[in-house]
């Protein structure tokens, strides 16, 4: 299934090829990962249903909330989702379903991320699927059709530039709707690192000190991937009153 998945993403002819114009079918935030054969069994049936554009079905543990009860799984995060799969993106080694739910009309608010590796967990493990069974012929009126059209979506939740003000995977739409200036410092190797692979698009060079510490300027969405990113550096990359208090 890995050898099956992996050259189906990096062949040119691949059938899976047809978002040119608008968003990419898989995305890879991280260049080095491992693909457990669990998790590569989902992700090829996530991409089947993209190609075909049909809706699915899974079983999802909410682990962060999950984690804090004494079993570690609680029937009130684990819940049943029902999406229009869309996009697989990797961040950090880890692979995440990006999907509209399942609605009349999604909206870029109803755009929904997943880990994949948590699809499946809990009391009674449960595959992905189609939102009905195969022989059942009384489909909820609401949702006259389970098929989709991929790129009409795409367009409509607004995924091409979903994350492109987005530093990691993770965006809130109804909070992270505005972009906001964020300054920090980087120290020592920290500032040679940030100028050979910047941050992201946005950034800007706003001065070297004679120390060759390197303060920089990005626009994007204030989200907690942002700070664990900034963490990765931990001492070697500082607010502006941290610099002060450290070299004035």
């Amino acid at each position: 299934a890995v050898n099956r998945i992996w050259n189906t993403l990096i062949n040119p002819e691949s059938e899976f090829k047809f978002y040119e114009d608008t968003a990419r079918v898989v995305e890879f935030g991280y260049p080095h990962f491992q693909m457990k054969s669990t998790v590569a069994s989902k992700i090829e049936k996530f991409l089947l249903a993209i190609q075909q554009q049909y809706a699915v079905v899974f079983n999802y543990t909410n682990v962060a909330i999950g984690a804090s009860s004494n079993s570690g799984i609680r029937d009130s995060v684990y819940k049943e989702q029902q999406i229009y799969p869309l996009q697989i993106r990797s961040h950090l080694g880890r692979f995440y379903i990006i999907g509209a739910l399942f609605k009349l009309n999604p909206t870029p608010a109803d755009i929904r991320i997943f880990p994949i590796d948590a699809i499946g967990r809990g009391p009674e493990k449960h595959e992905i699927d189609v939102p009905f069974e195969e022989d059942d012929q009384t489909l909820n009126q609401e949702f006259p059709e389970i098929h989709f059209e991929w790129n009409s979506l795409v367009k409509r939740t607004g995924l091409k530039d979903y994350y492109s003000n987005s530093i990691g995977i993770y965006r809130n739409y109804s909070v992270n709707k505005e972009t906001i200036p964020i300054i920090r410092w980087f120290i020592g190797w920290a500032a040679n690192w940030v100028k050979e692979y910047p941050i992201h698009r946005s950034q800007q060079e706003i001065t070297i000190d004679h120390m060759g510490n390197l303060k920089i300027k990005i626009e994007v969405y204030d989200t907690p991937d942002l700070e664990n990113f900034f963490a990765r550096f931990g001492e070697f990359c500082i607010t502006h009153d941290e610099y002060e208090l450290k070299f004035q």
